[in-house]
């Protein structure tokens, strides 16, 4: 979708040329960090807050249940096992930060 479109259908608030996007990004961050911390972490709250009203934590959780699911139908039904295995394994290293959980 063309960034015109995305702003008509008031998907994001602004479209700016791409060659103006870095120096676009760091205004912007500027103009939040300058603001009252204790507003913006108000805010903050009241988005995770209203995220977890709708459910999103749930709808995250069953998107993350249904994709591990798929791991493991797919592990059931490899030849390479060992191979796949140490896939999972980086994966699941970059997706906790490296801890072994």
């Amino acid at each position: 979708m063309p960034a015109a479109e995305a702003q008509e259908l008031g998907m994001v608030s602004r479209v700016v040329p791409r060659a103006d996007l870095d120096s676009a990004a760091q205004e912007l961050a500027a103009d939040i960090a300058g603001r009252d911390p204790f507003a913006l972490a108000q805010a903050k709250r009241a988005v995770n807050l209203t995220m977890d009203v709708i459910g999103e934590h749930a709808a995250l959780e069953s998107v993350f249940d249904i994709h591990w699911t798929g791991h493991s139908h797919a592990l059931s039904h490899t030849s390479n096992r060992s191979a796949a295995l140490v896939g999972l394994e980086a994966m699941r290293r970059t997706n906790t930060g490296g801890s072994s959980r």
